[in-house]
């Protein structure tokens, strides 16, 4: 295995659906020098299975109470996949709509 020299770079972009994320990540990995990964909302409601969606396009507020605590892990796990990435020396470009009441520190 390669050594890892530093963390990778992450940046995330936040805002509201249609805003121009995807488009400005996109932009990133072909025009930043180095590997630029893109994780976001997109892919991770790709991977949720249907009876558990929206998965982390959730708004918190009532809208699923019966998702609430699972969409905290999915949360969770989506920050730690994104910080995985940038220990193992990749960057990182992040779309998201982040929602105060599952962001973390």
């Amino acid at each position: 295995m390669p050594k890892i020299d530093k963390p990778g770079e992450i940046i995330i972009l936040n805002g509201t659906p249609r805003s121009g994320k995807s488009s400005i990540a996109l932009v990133i990995q072909n025009t930043f020098e180095g590997v630029w990964m893109s994780l976001g909302v997109d892919q991770f409601m790709q991977m949720t299975p249907k009876q558990f969606q929206p998965g982390i396009g959730l708004r918190p507020g009532g809208e699923r109470p019966d998702l609430e605590s699972t969409i905290k892990i999915m949360y969770r796990a989506m920050y730690e996949t994104i910080a995985q990435f940038s220990r193992l020396g990749l960057n990182v470009v992040v779309d998201v709509g982040h929602h105060d009441g599952y962001s973390v520190p």
